[in-house]
């Protein structure tokens, strides 16, 4: 794609998000974009280091070696784009939809072992996260949800998904702004962080194979 158009079409995604009437949502779905310098689109006269491309569409675009150093990719409709060996140092993806993309070789990936060390609690005995029973789905019957019980789902492997089978943790921060109810505070043990799953495009939470229910701390 040819660089003007590329920034004509950034820019009028900018006005979209800031509801201007001109503003139209970038549609890139199947664009080529494979090389492409997008954190230093000049957008609005002067050159922005950090694109926002928040909610756009970018289904089954080629964006191999792509530079999206620090782009905000937040909701982003990534579903089958080509992301081979792009650059996404610091780039967000909270939420981005990675479904059956290709992110082999790509730089810049969100570190499992980073995200938990720097956003949970670890105690002597594992990690400490929160979750509300209840709050989109039923929790399953043969779960006994009470203080000391040991709880345990399949978990989806695919990091590249945001949702998906397993027990839903997060954040205390994350639970409490998504839901009411009470709040649950839940032990993985050390033991227990294989079956853990933190998605590229995480907003704050993590997925697990197991966990024990500790207290319910408020709600």
């Amino acid at each position: 794609m040819e660089k003007e158009k590329l920034e004509k079409i950034l820019e009028k995604h900018v006005k979209w998000l800031n509801n201007e009437l001109d503003g139209e949502r970038a549609n890139l779905s199947g664009a080529n974009l494979s090389g492409a310098t997008i954190n230093e689109a000049d957008l609005r006269g002067a050159t922005i280091n950090e694109a926002d491309l928040r909610g756009a569409n970018l289904s089954a675009a080629d964006l191999s070696r792509a530079n999206l150093r620090g782009t905000n990719l937040s909701g982003a409709n990534l579903s089958e784009a080509n992301l081979r060996g792009a650059y996404l140092n610091e780039a967000y993806l909270g939420g981005a939809n990675l479904e059956e993309a290709n992110l082999s070789q790509s730089v810049g990936l969100l570190s499992s072992v980073k995200f938990i060390s720097e956003n949970f609690e670890s105690t002597s005995e594992g990690i400490l996260a929160y979750k509300v029973f209840n709050g989109v789905r039923k929790a399953p019957q043969s779960w006994q949800i009470v203080e000391g019980s040991v709880i345990e789902e399949s978990v989806n492997s695919n990091r590249s998904e945001l949702c998906g089978c397993g027990i839903n943790v997060a954040t205390l921060d994350w639970v409490k702004q998504k839901y009411n109810g009470n709040i649950w505070k839940v032990l993985i043990k050390w033991e227990w962080l294989a079956g853990v799953v933190v998605s590229y495009n995480t907003d704050g939470q993590i997925r697990c194979e197991k966990v024990q229910l500790i207290e319910i701390i408020g709600g």
